[in-house]
């Protein structure tokens, strides 16, 4: 008969094979959790990363088709753009350039983001917003899992 510890670790064992089954092979290796913050008053989510060394506060926009940098941010003067409009999206003129971001332990180089003037639509915020972290960095990962309790997003590649 088996000892109390013999089965344990027999169980131990079981439990994770039976994880490394249910995991499809090449994803979940990559973890990123980072936390995430409330705007004042809006309830919209915020985590602070870095664009080309420097430090931004972005909104979490899984709304935004792309990852867009405020000009003022980038200190970019773009040919004649329109203020932002809100309405079904954000309808504006912008250029694309290549950024270093930063989240977390995560670097992204030459990563390509819109550049748009978004005084208008980030009026509201109390904060400084720096831009949008879009759908397409988010569509990099298999998973993204925000936990309320603990006000971390972890994503999952």
């Amino acid at each position: 008969m088996p000892t109390r510890r013999e089965t344990l670790a027999q169980a131990g064992a079981l439990l994770a094979t039976a994880l490394a089954q249910a995991q499809p092979k090449g994803q979940g290796t990559e973890r990123l959790t980072v936390p995430f913050e409330y705007a004042a008053g809006l309830g919209s989510l915020l985590v602070r990363g870095r664009i080309n060394r420097r430090p931004a506060l972005l909104v979490l926009d899984t709304g935004s088709s792309h990852t867009i940098v405020t000009a003022a941010f980038l200190g970019v003067k773009p040919p004649a753009p329109s203020p932002a409009r809100p309405g079904v999206g954000i309808l504006s003129d912008a250029i694309g350039e290549e950024v270093t971001l930063e989240l977390g332990p995560r670097v992204s180089q030459r990563r390509r983001v819109a550049v748009m003037d978004l005084s208008s639509v980030l009026s509201p915020y109390k904060e400084r917003i720096d831009g949008l972290l879009g759908l397409d960095f988010f569509s990099e990962f298999s998973r993204v899992i925000l936990s309320f309790a603990d006000r971390t997003v972890t994503l999952v590649r």
